[in-house]
């Protein structure tokens, strides 16, 4: 009579042979980290079931947490109460479930060692990894998808990926911001992005077009004003974008709340009042939105819970508790302030009537 294989002798490399894959195929299948439904998934799973494989003990993972910030080019990830929020909320929830916590920035700019970095991080599967991907896209998250450890994706919801991740519901954000615009009458709205194109922008824009379609309109492309997403650099460039143009629309929303003071700055250069000539909306809640006049009304973003949730899905995952790709969106919420009045421009009084 055949001897059935012993469990503890069942590596994944075996299981990898007898599906016909790869070991990297097998342990993400088996580590429920992607392709567990496809057709090689289920020859590995066959094949593990046969032979016997049993997955190897949790325990093996570090309580520790290693957060990566990966700066692409540092016009987003940058020293502002949003990111210092969000880092409070994963340091608070790493301490109450007894995990130590490192960071390690990535500048692609500014270290030419970078890949060497990602390499040595890559290789750690023993401590679970969160890694801030607001700057990435799906190129700049291959070199991590060899990564055998436990693994959440912070502040992107990757879409096209089938990773682990926790982010804004920022679809909802822009949705939220058209709607306030549309119920105080307004049918001209804009849109102030970033040039430097990343998901979370194009997932605002998206809900606020959404928002915008609901009532039978559209955001016309004239009225999507990219700028540099810094300061300085936005506020400069919407000037003179504003100055070229004879009417404005009678809304804005700004991907976010610097932009949104950018805009603020720019408006009063070009002579344009706030809300009477352009009603403005923003996003993130910080500080100096109470402080400007009038002050802004913005999308508030729960920063400390994203870092409190993207934590206990990694701790989940390294319980065992987590056997397919989870997408985790933390809700957000309209803030009115003194920034948007209702419209009173002729266009949109007629359009009412």
């Amino acid at each position: 009579m055949a001897r059935k294989s012993d469990p503890s002798r069942v590596t994944i490399r075996a299981v990898a042979k007898a599906a016909g894959v790869s070991p990297a195929t097998a342990s993400n299948v088996l580590t429920g980290k992607r392709q567990v439904h496809s057709t090689a998934g289920r020859r590995v799973l066959d094949a593990a079931q046969r032979m016997g494989y049993q997955r190897e003990d949790r325990k093996e993972f570090k309580r520790a947490i290693h957060f990566v910030l990966y700066k692409k080019h540092g016009h987003v990830v940058m020293d502002t109460p949003f990111f210092s929020a969000l880092i409070q909320g994963i340091e608070k929830t790493c301490r109450s479930n007894g995990f130590s916590l490192s960071l390690t920035y990535i500048d692609r700019v500014k270290n030419a060692g970078s890949d060497a970095l990602i390499r040595q991080i890559v290789s750690d599967a023993e401590t679970p990894l969160l890694l801030l991907a607001t700057e990435m896209d799906e190129a700049d998250l291959l070199p991590f998808s060899s990564f055998q450890g436990p693994m959440v994706v912070v502040d992107n919801h990757c879409p096209m990926l089938p990773l682990h991740t926790v982010s804004i519901d920022n679809g909802m954000a822009g949705w939220a911001a058209g709607n306030c615009l549309l119920s105080h009458g307004h049918r001209q709205v804009g849109f102030i992005t970033s040039s430097i194109p990343f998901q979370n922008a194009k997932d605002r824009q998206r809900g606020l077009s959404e928002a915008l379609a609901s009532k039978g309109l559209r955001l016309a492309e004239q009225d999507i004003f990219s700028v540099t997403p810094t300061l300085e650099e936005a506020t400069r460039e919407l000037t003179g974008l504003f100055s070229g143009r004879r009417e404005l629309p009678t809304a804005m929303f700004a991907m976010n709340d610097i932009l949104a003071f950018a805009a603020y700055r720019a408006l009063q250069e070009t002579g344009r009042r706030i809300p009477d000539d352009v009603s403005l909306i923003g996003m993130d809640n910080l500080p100096f939105g109470q402080i400007v006049t009038p002050q802004l009304t913005t999308i508030g973003v729960h920063k400390e819970e994203l870092g409190h949730q993207a934590v206990e899905q990694l701790i989940h995952i390294v319980k065992g508790n987590v056997s397919v790709p989870v997408k985790l969106s933390v809700s957000v919420s309209l803030i009115e302030r003194g920034s948007v009045c209702n419209c009173n421009r002729e266009a949109c009084i007629n359009e009412n009537l």
